[in-house]
């Protein structure tokens, strides 16, 4: 369960420095290639991992949402699936490829605050009242 800080920007923050711990584990960022190859393959081990695993991130980002579009931070976005895409995309590239840069407290900024924007957090009517 993500803490509710009471604003948007902050919930994400937590969000991806609970994922930036995970996937800059080394035991992680070195078995992740053969695991998702290995799930191809499994069709019981990836609805187990897709039940376990990103289904509840998932959830907790769509809370995270949730609680910003009642707090008026934010507008009911479009497509939530697109959001939670967009906070772990960057972690697992980063997790497969660790050439293409660090998994660290400023990717959970960079990509907390890139959604958050992409949400166009703060709306207009947060920022007036």
């Amino acid at each position: 369960m993500v803490p509710d800080s009471g604003n948007l920007i902050d919930d994400l923050l937590w969000i991806q420095r609970d994922q930036v711990q995970m996937f800059a584990d080394p035991l992680v960022q070195k078995s992740l290639a053969g695991f998702l190859d290995h799930l191809k393959s499994d069709k019981g081990l990836e609805d187990s991992f897709v039940a376990e695993f990103f289904l509840p991130r998932r959830s907790a980002t769509k809370d995270v949402i949730g609680r910003a579009v009642l707090r008026q931070e934010i507008d009911e976005p479009a497509d939530l699936e697109w959001i939670c895409d967009k906070l772990t995309g960057p972690l697992v590239m980063r997790a497969l490829f660790p050439a293409l840069g660090p998994i660290d407290e400023d990717l959970a900024r960079l990509t907390a605050t890139d959604t958050a924007m992409g949400l166009s957090w703060p709306s207009p009517a947060a920022t007036t009242t």
